[in-house]
């Protein structure tokens, strides 16, 4: 009997010292906000459509993962052989919904995100009542991706790639709202 407790207080004791070990390796940040918010930034490479504003994070400190969701007021350029019926910008509302994962090296930490966005039209930047008429077709459906840094408890700077999965016949009067952007991020 003596020998069949021993075995299983041997076994309890690996059993605990991997959960040690495991919660060991576990990046836990004792000031981790659970929610954070901040103001963005955002240009595409040609600096041609640029956005700003407000993003909400929710954050689970100890599995490193997290949500966010942003509010943008992008301003895109027509093309400029369609100024003749264009007023020369077009304003859309983005709304991204992504998914976070971030872990932290010191006071840099590392950022992985992706989701989906909607773009709708806010304005009336359209000469001509026909293409007026498309506006409200004009909704843009995508897939986003991110890779940043975040530094110094208030800044983030990170690269993307946003891509299109649906887009009507107005967008082609419109510079390309996709591709890889730059985002900025002050975090409050």
């Amino acid at each position: 009997m003596f020998v069949t407790l021993h075995s299983h207080s041997l076994h309890m004791k690996r059993v605990v010292s991997i959960i040690l070990l495991i919660i060991t390796f576990i990046p836990i940040n004792s000031k981790a906000q659970l929610v954070q918010f901040g103001t963005r930034f955002k240009t595409d490479v040609s600096f041609q459509n640029v956005g700003m504003g407000l993003e909400a994070d929710l954050n689970l400190p100890i599995v490193c993962w997290g949500m966010s969701v942003s509010g943008i007021l992008d301003i895109h350029n027509f093309n400029t052989n369609m100024q003749d019926i264009l007023k020369g910008r077009y304003v859309y509302l983005t709304l991204p919904i992504n998914a976070k994962y971030r872990i932290g090296f010191g006071v840099v930490k590392v950022i992985l995100m992706g989701g989906i966005y909607v773009s709708i039209p806010m304005d009336d930047s359209l000469k001509d009542e026909l293409l007026l008429e498309k506006r409200s077709k004009a909704t843009l459906v995508g897939i986003n991706g991110q890779f940043g840094i975040e530094f110094l408890k208030h800044y983030r700077i990170s690269f993307g790639y946003r891509a299109d999965l649906y887009k009507s016949d107005m967008n082609k009067f419109i510079d390309e709202p996709y591709g890889v952007y730059i985002d900025l991020m002050y975090i409050l």
